[in-house]
């Protein structure tokens, strides 16, 4: 970028100069003050995450082991007579083998710790992950949240019992190798070692 020119057959180029030096610096823009001007550039970085894990599993995930995103064959209700199904249930990722459901993972782009008061896990998405367990694993089986690894959340924690046989992990990804934070989740699910 230092070798930008403001010749005369480089006008035409002078707007999109700061987008060039956004991405090729990897700057972090502060938009409150400064030089250059611009338009914000945001990602619903939720969204992102999922796809990059969804991606990075599928990688490893091998046959007969499938990978479903956004599986959506569940409901947590039906109506008084029972011909109606509402409120459907879509985990990020489910993984089945044979036609049977084995285990549900979904990602969170939130920043945990394990310091913290239950590890500032929301208790909405422990409620999710129960109703998940019990529709879709028939209240038997392991699930997994899964958060981005970062200085406060390096290791995964221990494993929570939603029910007798129905266990809940969180685990840190780690964006940098597309993997995540192996420990003794690995044993219980067999389609992802």
């Amino acid at each position: 970028m230092h070798k930008w020119s403001d010749i005369k057959i480089l006008q035409s180029y002078r707007a999109i100069k700061p987008w060039c030096q956004l991405i090729l610096e990897k700057l972090n823009p502060n938009f409150q003050k400064g030089e250059h001007r611009g338009i914000a550039l945001l990602f619903p970085m939720e969204i992102l995450f999922e796809k990059y894990v969804a991606n990075c599993l599928r990688r490893d995930i091998k046959a007969p082991w499938q990978l479903t995103t956004q599986a959506s064959s569940k409901y947590m209700a039906n109506d008084q007579k029972g011909l109606n199904s509402c409120f459907q249930l879509k985990p990020d990722l489910l993984i089945s083998k044979e036609r049977k459901n084995h285990h549900i993972l979904d990602t969170k782009w939130k920043l945990i710790s394990s310091n913290e008061n239950n590890f500032s896990i929301e208790q909405d998405d422990i409620y999710q992950l129960f109703a998940y367990g019990h529709k879709y694993l028939n209240g038997c089986g392991d699930m997994m949240l899964i958060y981005p690894k970062h200085h406060q959340f390096e290791i995964p924690l221990e494993c929570f019992y939603l029910a007798e046989e129905l266990r809940l992990w969180a685990i840190p990804f780690c964006i940098e190798t597309g993997r995540m934070v192996t420990s003794e989740w690995v044993e219980r699910f067999p389609s992802l070692s």
